[in-house]
């Protein structure tokens, strides 16, 4: 398990992509929007700068200004993803996988991920997550609607801004603190949450050692097999200080 897994500059869930979708994609921008705003009284929207999809060429950012349409008249909207990073996605993750873990110790299974194939927004968000469409169901107009036109992105001019913006935020130096300040908080929580499950485990010893584990090494807690075994201690804390 990598919680920090760099996103594929050609999947569905890149940010230059889901940007590029917000823009061209009508249907799958109106089911998105209705969603993060939870309100059903917008019926249509529509971007109202296009063009300053560009910007990804000179600076690691690009705003999304959309306009949103309903029976009462249009309200601006924005959406912008500017770091490779989401920090609170990456928390909540966190906190989910130990969750499952406990569960196991308790001699529960896992919670169970489920996604409403009736719903569109469901269909559209298990595309991005997973980077396909869902297996034995029609897609929603809005899926089809995307994967049509990832199809004509692959081939576009665009994809090769995907891949300037990738090198620009690896020296964008705001970008940098976001990602370190994020990955430095993430590693203090994998931190707290290993200690309490030593705890509840019954291993009550010195663990002063997981102050000098990095984040890729406190992340190792989750290649254990919990399912089918409780690691030892030693197991453990050989596992995260190789």
């Amino acid at each position: 398990m990598n919680l920090y897994k760099e996103t594929p500059v050609e999947s569905y869930g890149h940010e230059c992509f889901f940007q590029k979708m917000l823009i061209c994609c009508d249907k799958a921008r109106l089911i998105f929007v209705q969603n993060q705003l939870g309100n059903s009284d917008v019926i249509d929207t529509y971007v109202t700068n296009p063009d300053d999809f560009k910007d990804y060429e000179t600076k690691p950012e690009y705003l999304a200004h959309i306009k949103l349409i309903t029976e009462d008249g249009e309200r601006p909207y924005e959406i912008a993803l500017t770091t490779p990073i989401d920090l609170q996605h990456f928390e909540v993750d966190i906190h989910n996988s130990f969750v499952d873990i406990y569960r196991l110790v308790d001699g529960k299974m896992p919670r169970k991920i489920t996604y409403d194939k009736d719903s569109d927004y469901e269909q559209l968000k298990y595309l991005i997550t997973y980077d396909k469409p869902m297996a034995d169901v029609e897609p929603c107009e809005a899926v089809k609607e995307v994967l049509k036109f990832h199809e004509e992105y692959l081939k576009s001019d665009d994809i090769r801004l995907a891949y300037i913006y990738e090198e620009k935020i690896k020296k964008d130096d705001q970008t940098q603190i976001i990602v370190q300040t994020g990955f430095a908080k993430c590693r203090e929580i994998l931190k707290s949450e290993i200690r309490a499950l030593m705890k509840k485990l019954g291993y009550n010893v010195e663990l002063k050692w997981l102050n000098d584990c990095s984040l890729e090494q406190l992340q190792r807690i989750f290649d254990f097999d919990w399912l089918h075994e409780t690691p030892s201690f030693q197991q453990i804390k050989d596992r995260l200080t190789v």
